[in-house]
C-alpha cells in the first residue's frame, strides 16, 4: 500500500488508472484529425521542429538579433505556402488603415467616387475564402515595431481560433476558423466585390455583415526580443498566438560560422559570439539579458570582410544596448595610448588593437603577449 493524500491507494489501482489514462490519450490522438499532427523538418536550418498544421494558426517567432527567424519563417512558407502568402512589415507609423482597409477617393475624369480600398490582411483574407482546399499565410515582420493592437483593431478578436467542432460546425465553421465572428461592414462589403473574386456570401460568411478568420489562413509573425524603444505587446494580445523561441544555433555547417572575424585572424565568428554570448548574461544583469545575445547571422560575410563595417556594427550594438549601464565591465577604459569614451574611441581602437579592446577576462587576452605582438610587427615593418 502506499499512503498519498488524505487515503491509502492500492498498487493494482494505480496500475489499472495509469493504463486506463494511456488508452484514453490514444484513442484521443486517433480522434484528432490527421492534419493537425503535421510537422515541417527545419533541420536545415538548425532549428528545432516546428509543428505546423494544416488547420489555420497565429504564431510568433521571437528570438535574440541575427538568430534566423525571418530566414526560419520563409523555408516554412516556401515548403507550405509557396506563393499564396503575403509579407508586411510593421513600423510606428503602420496603421489599421494600413493593415485592414481604408476609403479613398477614386477620380475617374470629373467624377469622384469614394471607394473601399483593401489592405493587405484583406486581400489574403478573400483569397483564402474564395481558394478554401489552398494554404495562406499573412506574414508580419517585426510585429513590435508597430502598435500591433492598434493595428489589429477589431480583428484581434478574430485570433482566437476553434479548438474543436461544436454545434457551430451545422453553420458551416470548421476547426481552425476563427471562434468569435465580428462585424465589419466595409471588409464584408468588400469581399462581396468582383475586385479580386467575389466572395459567396451564402456559402463562406454568416449574417449581420459578419467576417472570420478561415482554418486555411495563417499569420506568422517574428519579433526580435533585444529591441528598445518598440511598442510592447500585452498579455491579452500575446496569448492568442502560439510563441516559438528561435534559439541562437551554431551547430549546422555555414560558411559564414567559421570565417575569421576582421581584427583578429586566428579568431573564427562562431567563437567570437559564443563568447560574447557567454558574458552577456554575466556582464549584463538586468533581468532580460538572455534578449541581448549575438544571433548566428548577426553579420554577413561581407561584414567579415571589412574591419570598419564589422566594428560598426557589432560594438554599435554592444555599446548601446547590451552594456549600457556597465560598459567597463566589458570593455577597458584605456589601450595603451587610447582612451576610450565613446563608442568613436571604442571602434578606432578596436581598429589598431582588435579584441584587447575588451575586458581581459573576456577573451582571457596577455596583455604582455598581445604588447609583444605588436612590437614584434612595428620591427617589421
Amino acid at each position: 500500500m502506499i499512503k498519498k493524500g488524505f487515503k491509502d491507494v492500492d498498487l493494482l489501482t494505480v496500475n489499472y488508472f495509469i493504463n486506463d489514462i494511456g488508452k484514453r490519450i490514444e484513442e484521443y490522438r486517433k480522434e484528432l484529425p490527421e492534419v493537425v499532427q503535421d510537422r515541417i523538418e527545419l533541420s536545415e536550418v538548425g532549428q528545432d521542429r516546428v509543428e505546423i498544421s494544416e488547420i489555420g494558426q497565429d504564431i510568433i517567432f521571437y528570438g535574440a538579433p541575427g538568430c534566423g527567424k525571418s530566414y526560419l519563417v520563409d523555408k516554412i512558407v516556401q515548403k507550405k505556402y509557396k506563393e499564396n502568402y503575403e509579407r508586411i512589415l510593421f513600423h510606428p507609423e503602420y496603421s489599421y488603415s494600413d493593415f485592414v482597409g481604408q476609403i479613398l477617393p477614386d477620380v475617374k475624369g470629373t467624377n469622384i467616387e469614394y471607394k473601399f480600398k483593401a489592405g493587405p490582411f484583406t486581400r489574403i483574407l478573400k483569397k483564402a475564402l474564395n481558394n478554401e482546399n489552398e494554404q495562406y499565410c499573412l506574414i508580419i515582420e517585426e510585429i513590435n515595431r508597430g502598435n500591433a493592437s492598434s493595428i489589429f483593431g477589431d480583428i484581434f478578436q478574430l485570433l482566437d481560433r476553434r479548438k474543436k467542432t461544436d454545434e457551430d460546425s451545422k453553420n458551416g465553421y470548421k476547426l481552425g476558423d476563427s471562434q468569435y465572428a465580428i462585424t465589419n461592414k466595409e471588409i464584408f462589403n468588400w469581399l462581396q466585390t468582383e475586385e479580386e473574386g467575389k466572395v459567396d456570401v451564402a456559402k463562406k460568411l454568416v449574417g449581420g455583415e459578419k467576417i472570420y478568420i478561415p482554418h486555411n489562413l495563417s499569420i506568422y509573425a517574428t519579433m526580435n526580443t533585444s529591441d528598445q524603444n518598440v511598442f510592447i505587446l500585452d498579455t491579452a494580445f500575446k496569448r492568442r498566438w502560439k510563441l516559438v523561441n528561435v534559439p541562437i544555433d551554431f551547430s549546422k555547417e555555414d560558411n559564414l560560422f567559421t570565417m575569421k572575424i576582421p581584427g583578429d585572424e586566428k579568431m573564427q565568428w562562431k567563437e567570437f559570439a559564443e563568447t560574447l554570448n557567454k558574458w552577456i548574461p554575466k556582464v549584463n544583469n538586468s533581468f532580460n539579458s538572455d534578449d541581448k545575445l549575438i544571433g548566428q547571422y548577426f553579420v554577413t560575410e561581407d561584414d567579415l570582410k571589412d574591419t570598419k563595417d564589422f566594428a560598426q556594427k557589432i560594438f554599435l550594438y554592444l555599446w548601446n544596448d547590451v552594456v549600457k549601464m556597465n560598459k567597463y565591465e566589458f570593455f577597458k577604459n584605456k589601450v595603451h595610448d587610447v582612451e576610450i569614451n565613446t563608442l568613436s574611441d571604442l571602434i578606432n581602437a578596436y581598429e589598431k588593437y582588435g579584441l584587447e579592446v575588451f575586458d581581459k577576462k573576456i577573451f582571457e587576452i596577455n596583455e604582455d603577449d598581445a604588447l609583444s605582438n605588436e612590437k614584434e610587427e612595428e620591427n617589421n615593418e
